[in-house]
């Protein structure tokens, strides 16, 4: 590689493969020509003119703008509905523009708005203005409201209506009083063999309110083409999964803790670039905002979406950072161990071994090496999409949109470095240094090696395969040269080289859209990613600047030289933490609160409000379906599923009638227009032709054992009657007599909105009553749908119309509840995975329980895999027909393994990692840590009641029914708090613990640890539920002075007696569940569960202070001279 000869080779070869990239791009990739001659700025002008022009609202508007593709238009033309050459067809004769400019007109806190369409080159295509439900407007007939539509659509957007065909008109009275009609034309010719062109009009008042372009895509297609991707979605899951169990688990868990043990770790720089690459990732998201206006929820307060989109990027930011770091220190770990010949990662840029001819050629290498890549890709699918019909989705190669963040060049270069490092580093060392070690270890270090390729070269292709590519095989078995390269890559001269190509190949493709846009100072963008790009090259020359010449990589910058520091001596820590005992009076007190609490909790218990109960089984749910299906003249052949799920029915609007009519009238509604507990039976199939598996019955069996169907779903293709809106308002009037008792005739209900759906061989029908027999509610209406399907009366649906209004308060709340469970999830989730890898690095110092880890981690094991079984039941039931089964089930296996994996493994190390912890914290005598542990325990049990209280309305309080949707509910119920109590006891004492020692026994510190366990206790009340806040404020009120009061004069004394509190808690909560009895034998279930996790506290409080008395006894041997 020093030979002048062999570079001035590698350049030529590098010149020729850019070439030939160059030449045979367009015919490789099938690249579609737009004449984008309509800029951003002039797209919002533009629309200005139009809201100006047209009169569209709101008033004082903002405008955000972005270039899209209706991908699923493109999707369906390419593959059914002509292939690639229909696509390019429709854009150039103009039968439907894929590619528009959408300008929207927004206000905050304002229903109204208007979406403005343009094509490419400028010209206006159509726009949709949403009015607020209640604004006024004119109540027309369907003549004079078809004639504003066309007359309006074709003075001023240009339809020609020569071209179209009325296939379908609907309306609906809104609830002021205004009518808004729907008209849709279609083209009759060309088609798109089963798609067809469209075209809506919409009328609202007498103000044309939309004017949409779209193309209709067959039911049966979307099905076929999630069908197909499924295998897509597999292979990738396969890869997720491998790469979760090897590299994950494996190579990071593992092997970070061997190397740990061995103090082989240097995890400074590991963390330093897992914070940059994380930070950048952030960033990246940080640069699109411009866009993310597109999606903004003008029901939101601005304030709550930014928080919410700020919480994202923050959750984002520390979940990258923490596994980059982690992937980073294992590849650079195991690396330096396996191959001592490679360079240090962390020291080639530094200043002599930067300014050596060995990285030099490294870097240069690394960046000649992406056209030869680059080449293989074209010259691939140039082979494979004509001779194998491989088919990828056509590429326009300018995104306007690529401009509209903020600093255009940032993002292709974050994502591409994001790839290139940390995939270089989990996907290619972690794997291949981890091979070659365990081939050291057994003395076959080649044959691991070749193993270890086939591994990575497998995992890492099909990682990609959920691209939108065909066939699903297409991204694996195009990367297996490119990993066998990397992989050689990284054998031969370590990560530095492949890194520097992933990131650069990477920062070609994302950069092409900059590259080929025309735009002002589009030349700053240009070069800015050519510089960024050529960074490690300008570092390399920088350091050569500041040597004066070229060097040689000394022995002592490669891996062998490096060796692990001398282990430092054990000395007995000097941080003294104050124990805290319990005074006679203390004592008095707390047993003293402990019955007044277990009066409390029995009171609550018995005095809770009567929830209902649902006392059919599961089974029993299935053939009363069964039966009703029968009576309706449908046999069920063996391949049809019943699938019974329950319901608690907290899924209506209970919380709005609740509000506006208060909680006597919700109760009234409660089962006939308000849903009640019941079971709601879904009867599918899995098998046959995947269009034909749309079919559906939904059936609803109430308590009682009446069973009333709720929907046939019918496959879109299947052949039915076409109705025209007489007749199919008499079908649906029928319906409404016969399913409902209302008579439409006497005036008993009113009709709202008659709505049809063409469909290839039938017209579908939906038609919405108000009933009318009931008293009026102050806000809403009890209204019924009725679905008509060629002349089947195949659904009928009670509900409780909700005002728009009152909806956009609900959204609001929903966003400010999910802000805070990000929040929630990232203290709660960063504190699990903080004390488990602290767990590791105390096992890795050998000052560990490693016994403890085994029966935490094995405990949750069993419990959950036991529990996922027994709720396989309501895993089918939701489940896709639209997917192949095998596959849905595989990979639901799959994940829930890792996931069960990670999660006991997680819990098993903090727990195993306490008895260190707890030694030099207050002790107690077993009699007073097993009594007192119960008091606090019945203490926080009435604490968590008060709390649920608080913040929980009567019209959320639904019965407890979930367990009846397994195979055995008793299992479920007893099984159910068992991996809660084990996860709850890892991170709660592990919390206490760090107050503990923080505060030194409560000596010092303590607005900290006051702060701490006030967040906690605040935070571990939940999301707030509904629309009012200050029930859950003061809930979680309660739960945090509970706790601090508990920590601050009873806990400390002895923090073992933690999990009998846990413990007792759990128990009493159980038996309170139990005692509603919503089911058939949740009493005894929860009996039994409350014993169960009684024993639990009762034997691991035990077990840590055997654990800690022999830590203590340990440490003070080892330190004894």
């Amino acid at each position: 590689m020093r030979r002048p000869a062999f570079w001035a080779l590698l350049v030529v070869l590098a010149g020729l493969a850019a070439a030939v990239g160059w030449h045979y791009f367009p015919r490789a990739f099938s690249i579609v020509s737009l004449d984008i001659t309509m800029d951003r700025s002039a797209a919002l002008a533009a629309a200005r003119d139009i809201m100006q022009r047209d009169g569209r609202g709101p008033a004082g508007f903002r405008q955000a703008a972005s270039f899209a593709l209706d991908d699923d238009a493109q999707t369906f033309v390419e593959l059914e509905g002509g292939g690639r050459d229909a696509f390019m067809r429709m854009l150039r004769e103009g039968l439907y523009s894929a590619y528009t400019w959408r300008v929207r007109q927004f206000r905050e806190a304002e229903a109204n708005e208007t979406l403005i369409r343009f094509t490419p080159d400028g010209k206006p295509y159509g726009f949709v203005e949403r009015l607020k439900e209640d604004a006024p407007g004119a109540a027309l007939d369907a003549a004079a409201a078809r004639r504003i539509a066309e007359d309006g659509a074709r003075a001023r957007w240009g339809i020609d209506f020569a071209k179209f065909t009325p296939v379908e008109t609907g309306q609906e009275r809104r609830t002021g009083g205004r009518v808004d009609h729907t008209f849709t034309y279609e083209r009759p010719s060309p088609t798109l063999n089963e798609g067809r062109y469209r075209l809506r009009l919409v009328v609202s008042g007498d103000r044309l309110t939309e004017v949409a372009h779209f193309v209709r895509i067959p039911e049966a297609f979307t099905r076929r083409y999630q069908n197909m991707r499924s295998a897509n979605d597999a292979i990738g899951l396969g890869s997720a999964v491998s790469m979760m169990l090897l590299y994950v688990l494996g190579g990071i868990g593992v092997g970070l803790f061997l190397m740990l043990r061995r103090r082989w770790v240097i995890w400074r720089p590991a963390v330093a670039w897992g914070v940059v690459v994380g930070l950048m990732q952030a960033l990246a998201a940080v640069n699109e905002w411009p866009l993310m206006w597109m999606s903004y929820d003008t029901a939101l307060p601005r304030a709550t979406f930014l928080t919410q989109q700020i919480a994202i990027v923050i959750a984002t930011f520390l979940g990258f950072a923490v596994f980059f770091g982690l992937s980073f220190m294992a590849a650079e770990t195991l690396t330096r161990r396996a191959f001592g010949s490679h360079p240090q990662l962390w020291r080639v840029w530094g200043r002599q071994p930067g300014s050596s001819v060995s990285i030099l050629g490294r870097t240069a290498g690394g960046y000649l090496l992406v056209s030869a890549f680059f080449a293989y890709d074209v010259v691939l699918y140039l082979v494979a999409t004509r001779a194998f019909g491989w088919w990828a989705p056509s590429e326009a190669l300018l995104h306007p949109d690529v401009l509209a963040a903020h600093v255009p060049w940032f993002s292709a270069i974050a994502n591409s470095f994001q790839a290139g490092f940390w995939e270089e580093s989990l996907f290619r060392a972690v794997p291949l240094a981890g091979a070659a070690l365990i081939g050291d270890r057994f003395g076959k270090r080649r044959l691991f090696l070749v193993l270890g390729f086939i591994v990575q070269a497998v995992i890492f292709g099909a990682g990609h395969a959920p691209y939108p590519t065909q066939p699903s095989y297409a991204r694996p078995v195009e990367l297996i040269l490119p990993s066998i390269g990397f992989g050689l890559l990284y054998l031969y001269f370590g990560l530095l080289p492949g890194i520097i190509l992933h990131f650069t190949f990477d920062v070609v493709w994302f950069a092409l859209p900059i590259f080929v846009a025309k735009a002002p100072g589009i030349w700053i963008q240009q070069v800015m990613v050519v510089l960024v790009t050529l960074v490690p090259l300008w570092i390399v020359l920088s350091r050569r600047l500041q040597i004066g010449r070229w060097t040689e990589l000394s022995s002592g910058d490669r891996n062998a030289a490096w060796q692990p520091p001398a282990a430092p001596e054990r000395t007995e820590s000097t941080a003294a933490i104050a124990r805290h005992a319990l005074s006679p009076r203390a004592r008095t007190a707390w047993l003293a609160i402990g019955a007044i609490s277990l009066i409390g909790c029995a009171y609550g218990t018995l005095a809770s409000r009567d929830r209902g109960r649902l006392t059919i089984s599961r089974t029993q749910a299935a053939d009363i379906a069964r039966h009703a299906l029968e009576a309706r003249g449908v046999t069920l052949g063996p391949q049809w599923r019943v699938l019974p799920v329950p319901d608690n029915g907290e899924g209506g609007p209970n919380e709005f009638v609740s509000d506006t009519a208060g909680e006597a009238r919700r109760t009234e509604l409660v089962g006939s227009y308000l849903p009640k507990q019941r079971w709601v039976v879904h009867v599918r199939t899995f098998e046959g032709d995947v269009a034909a598996r749309a079919e559906e019955w939904e059936i609803a069996v109430r308590d009682t054992g009446e069973a009333r169907i709720l929907q046939h779903r019918l496959p879109e293709d299947r052949p039915g009657a076409t109705l025209d809106e007489n007749a199919a308002r008499a079908a649906a009037v029928a319906a409404l007599r016969d399913r409902t008792g209302l008579d439409l005739a006497r005036g008993q209900a009113r009709e709202i909105s008659a709505k049809p759906s063409k469909l290839k061989a039938r017209t579908d029908w939906v038609f919405t009553f108000v009933d009318v027999t009931v008293p009026a509610l102050p806000k809403g209406e009890p209204r019924i749908e009725i679905h008509i399907a060629g002349d089947e009366a195949a659904g009928v649906g009670r509900f409780v119309h909700v005002p728009e209004d009152w909806e956009r308060l609900q959204r609001a709340a929903v966003t400010r509840a999910v802000v805070l469970q990000i929040v929630s999830g990232l203290v709660f989730g960063g504190l699990f995975v903080t004390v488990a890898v602290l767990g590791v690095i105390s096992w890795s110092r050998r000052r560990y329980a490693p016994r403890l880890f085994l029966i935490a981690a094995a405990t949750i094991l069993i419990v959950s895999v036991t529990s996922a079984v027994n709720e396989w039941p309501g895993i089918m039931a939701a489940l896709q027909t639209a997917l192949p089964l095998q596959l849905q089930v595989g990979g639901l296996i799959g994940l829930g393994l890792v996931g069960v994996v990670i999660t006991a493994s997680l819990a098993g190390l903090a727990i195993g990692a306490l008895p260190v912890r707890l030694a030099g914290t207050g002790a107690s005598n077993d009699n007073d840590v097993l009594r007192f542990g119960l008091v606090a325990g019945v203490f926080g049990a009435a604490v968590m009641m008060a709390a649920n209280a608080l913040r929980t309305p009567a019209w959320a309080s639904a019965p407890w029914v979930d367990p009846l949707g397994t195979f055995v509910p008793f299992v479920e119920v007893a099984l159910g708090p068992l991996a809660a109590f084990l996860m709850r006891m890892a991170l709660v004492l592990s919390i206490l613990v760090f107050v503990e020692v923080a505060t030194a026994g409560w000596t010092r510190r303590r607005a900290l640890g006051a702060l701490v366990l006030a967040l906690v206790g605040f935070l571990g009340a939940g999301a707030p539920v509904g629309l009012h806040v200050a029930p859950w404020v003061a809930g979680g009120a309660v739960t945090a002075a509970g706790l601090l009061l508990l920590y601050f004069s009873l806990l400390r004394a002895d923090l073992t007696m933690t999990p009998m509190a846990i413990g007792t808690m759990m128990a009493i909560a159980e038996l309170a569940r139990g005692a509603q009895r919503p089911f058939p034998g949740a009493l005894a279930g929860s009996a039994v569960a409350a014993a169960l996790v009684l024993v639990l506290g009762w034997w691991w409080t035990h077990a840590l202070r055997r654990a800690r008395a022999t830590v203590s006894a340990t440490v003070a041997a080892e330190v004894t001279p």
